[in-house]
């Protein structure tokens, strides 16, 4: 199986920004990028391991990985965007439990409670069903 090494921690930083920038775009490169669950789980292992590298450093006052999602903020409209691009047509014949697996690869690697998960999803199910509010977002 073919690995990727990442040796250096500017290395990782770089990845990090890359894989972010790209997954939330803004506007879209490509709706499949932010859709694939392969992206999404690199993403939350390049935050594991920043958050590593901070705890071995030993530094009290270090940067803590596990950013938490805004409802609020501009990352979360974009990842709304980004699942109606990319599943739109789909969503509204998903089961609850299927939306929420998808909402998980495009808010990674953000943190978010499972309250939080499930106001994204509402969200996405009051968007998907007026299609005049989704081609507008």
């Amino acid at each position: 199986m073919p690995k990727l090494i990442v040796e250096t921690y500017p290395e990782l930083m770089a990845l990090h920004k890359a894989l972010l920038r790209v997954r939330f775009a803004d506007p879209p490169i490509d709706p499949l990028i932010p859709a694939s669950p392969y992206l999404a789980k690199i993403a939350n292992e390049i935050i594991e391991l920043l958050h590593q590298h901070e705890i071995e450093r030993n530094r009290l006052d270090f940067m803590d990985w596990h950013v938490k999602i805004d409802p609020n903020g501009q990352v979360w409209t974009i990842a709304k965007r980004n699942v109606i691009d990319a599943c739109g047509e789909f969503w509204n014949s998903w089961t609850s439990e299927q939306k929420r697996e998808n909402s998980r690869i495009f808010l990674s690697p953000f943190q978010y409670s499972e309250d939080v998960l499930d106001k994204f999803v509402r969200e996405i199910d009051e968007l998907t069903r007026d299609e005049l509010k989704f081609t507008g977002l």
